[in-house]
């Protein structure tokens, strides 16, 4: 029955647009409706070189009012911002370190040679600075923050450049 209406709505959309209708189809981007925005700043490109260090701005915007205690339970939204960075290379994803609250958990491969400078202090600011660049450092970093049922995420793509000489 279903396939008979779709059929019966195609043919008359084909019968008006041969009459000269024109249809215009508004898709609105979920992006635009949601509440939690994260964003890596593309411009200027960060400079990676071998040894070196590494600034990746990352900021979570918050579309509405920030919840507080008392209507984040009236809300149903619990918990704090948590912000997540992971990188990407050679179709594996590995997890770089994870932030909420006070807390900053991270990953043992990356532990004393990444931070970010301005968390906790400031919690909207998921800024990701690592050091001592290596060549296989090079691939995609990705931002996420989620805030409750509120969630986004952004990425960036790093070639780390320069030339490693072997030890004489």
């Amino acid at each position: 029955m279903a396939h008979c209406r779709d059929l019966l709505l195609c043919a008359a959309l084909a019968q008006l647009v041969s009459l000269g209708a024109s249809f215009h189809f508004i898709r609105e981007s979920t992006d635009d409706l949601k509440a939690l925005q994260v964003s890596i700043a593309k411009y200027p490109p960060v400079r990676a070189v071998l040894s070196g260090s590494l600034t990746i701005p990352c900021h979570i915007i918050y579309q509405r009012p920030l919840p507080t205690a008392e209507t984040a339970s009236r809300h149903g939204v619990r918990g704090t911002l948590r912000v997540k960075w992971t990188f990407r290379a050679n179709g594996k994803e590995t997890e770089i370190l994870v932030a909420r609250g006070l807390k900053v958990k991270v990953s043992e491969i990356y532990r004393n040679r990444v931070f970010l400078p301005f968390y906790p202090d400031s919690p909207t600011d998921a800024t990701l600075v690592l050091s001592e660049l290596r060549s296989n450092d090079s691939g995609l970093y990705r931002c996420d923050a989620q805030h409750g049922i509120e969630d986004g995420q952004d990425f960036l793509e790093v070639k780390v450049k320069g030339k490693r000489f072997p030890a004489q």
